[in-house]
């Protein structure tokens, strides 16, 4: 009976594939790019992006590490931060670093830092999700469900920030990754779970059931795989929240590694101030101190701003775009 019911879905699959013009997929395919602006755009992005991340550094002949001291520029002698001019097009911080340099290097290191911790969200947020929506109603779907109102009653960015000084800002990227994930795991777990919780009761399920098929084998074969495109959308959307993360903890000075302080005097005050840079070029790293400095010097956070922006807008488009091809 088994092999009838095949053989009649094979010739039944055969006789869709006779009726169907030989370039239609092709042209329907085509057709769902060609009507999706924001997918062309934000592919266009990604694209930049991963280019930037390549060779971003190799952008510019300026050394993101140097530091410059008293230098005449254009005729008129001064002392760091420099404002943007032909020797230092995007300006320098106070310590004399050229700001270009920062940023163009600083892409690989910050949106590395994003994919990882995107990844880690996206593979804690699922796993538990699952397993919550596998189990409904049983001690581990109560226990997530009482980490996600814990984890929802604090404000993200306070959580990660307490997280990261906890584990200690010192230890780098892996620190970050586990305090951006764990503070964003929740909405995926719940999204999982719905789906899980819709997906168990249907024949196909039941069908595997019956034949044996264990929990992990029906879990990773017919309902996480079922997931992947919406996982997918949902991860590429992820890491512009990430990336938001990062740069909200960056103008509240914490930023990868934990950098360094300077008390630099600036001129026509009699007190010092405080200037928090980093010893690596990161975009986060360059919003730290925008709130001291923006009115005296605001090319410091336009362009790592700007890095920021545009690497979040790449990734919304790219996941709506995304998204409605998927549907397409």
């Amino acid at each position: 009976a088994g092999r009838a019911l095949l053989s009649l879905l094979r010739c039944a699959e055969e006789g869709l594939s006779a009726k169907m013009p030989p370039g239609h997929e092709a042209r329907r395919l085509l057709r769902s790019i060609i009507t999706n602006p924001a997918l062309i755009v934000g592919t266009l992005l990604v694209a930049g992006l991963i280019g930037l991340v390549v060779a971003g550094d190799r952008l510019t002949t300026a050394n993101p590490y140097e530091t410059h001291g008293v230098l005449m520029i254009e005729g008129k002698i001064g002392a760091p931060p420099y404002a943007p001019s032909s020797v230092f097009p995007w300006g320098t911080d106070p310590v004399g670093r050229d700001i270009q340099a920062l940023v163009l290097g600083g892409a690989r290191r910050t949106l590395a830092l994003a994919f990882f911790a995107t990844l880690a969200r996206m593979a804690i947020g699922a796993l538990l999700g699952a397993m919550a929506g596998w189990w409904r109603g049983g001690w581990l779907d109560r226990l997530v469900h009482g980490a996600i109102a814990v984890w929802a009653a604090f404000p993200v960015t306070l959580f990660a920030l307490i997280l990261i000084l906890a584990l200690g800002i010192q230890q780098g990227m892996s620190v970050f990754i586990i305090g951006v994930s764990l503070v964003g795991w929740g909405e995926i777990a719940q999204f999982v779970r719905g789906q899980v919780i819709s997906l168990k009761p249907q024949p196909y399920i039941e069908a595997a059931r019956a034949t044996g098929a264990r929990t992990i084998h029906l879990l990773s074969r017919h309902i996480l795989s079922i997931l992947l495109p919406s996982l997918l959308v949902l991860s590429i959307l992820e890491m512009g929240g990430v990336l938001m993360l990062l740069a909200e903890l960056g103008f509240l000075n914490i930023f990868m590694g934990g950098g360094f302080r300077a008390a630099i005097a600036e001129t026509g005050q009699m007190q010092s101030v405080i200037y928090f840079f980093s010893d690596v070029p990161e975009w986060g790293a360059l919003l730290a101190n925008v709130r001291t400095w923006w009115r005296s010097y605001p090319w410091l956070g336009w362009y790592p701003g700007l890095a920021f922006f545009l690497a979040i807008l790449t990734f919304n488009l790219w996941g709506q775009g995304m998204r409605r091809f998927l549907d397409d």
